[in-house]
């Protein structure tokens, strides 16, 4: 079982997106450079997988497709699964912010290999949710617009990174960053998969 944690912003429900919107979520996160895309043919409701013991992943249109942060709007379609992973750093991004922010606050969490230096934007029908901190699972929205700061591993002491994640004005920059990206509200959860 893999271990890792999850600082998730995301549309509680369904929300009018477009190529542009998508666009304008990568630039309020800082996103430069290239990163790598994938497409599913269909939505990601990983939530009912959980609850009927099964593990069935769409299949894809296509996978891993280096493109230019500036042109992964126009691979948006409303019906299909867009996993955009941004694969390259900039010092001045959300990512490196964030990662910068728990890095010398949580400074023995580097000893033991936890980082949270990774950042996908999905965008496309696709479930949020955790199964590992209550086994009945909890669903937290199904809709088709999310963006995940994540890394391996678990923190040491996770109520006071929650403390810490909910209470940096960082935080609050990235949801209303993405809020006004997408003109819709934001929420987030901090979860451990």
């Amino acid at each position: 079982m893999s271990q890792a944690t999850y600082f998730h912003f995301y549309s509680p429900s369904m929300v009018a997106l477009s190529p542009a919107a998508v666009t304008a979520a990568l630039l309020s996160l800082g996103i430069q450079g290239p990163v790598r895309i994938s497409r599913a043919f269909e939505g990601l409701f990983e939530w009912e997988d959980f609850l009927h013991g099964e593990a069935e992943w769409p299949d894809n249109e296509f996978t891993g497709i280096l493109v230019a942060s500036e042109n992964a709007g126009q691979y948006f379609d409303p019906e299909k699964y867009l996993s955009v992973d941004c694969v390259t750093g900039h010092p001045d991004d959300r990512r490196a912010q964030l990662a910068y922010l728990v890095n010398d606050h949580f400074k023995s969490e580097l000893d033991r290999e936890f980082y949270l230096n990774n950042l996908v934007l999905k965008v496309g029908p696709h479930d949020v949710y955790e199964t590992l901190e209550n086994p009945a699972g909890e669903l937290f929205a199904r809709t088709n617009f999310s963006v995940a700061f994540w890394g391996y591993r678990h923190p040491e002491n996770l109520e006071e990174f929650r403390t810490f994640l909910n209470e940096i004005e960082l935080r609050r920059l990235i949801q209303a960053g993405l809020s006004e990206a997408i003109g819709a509200s934001i929420d987030y959860r901090i979860y451990l998969t």
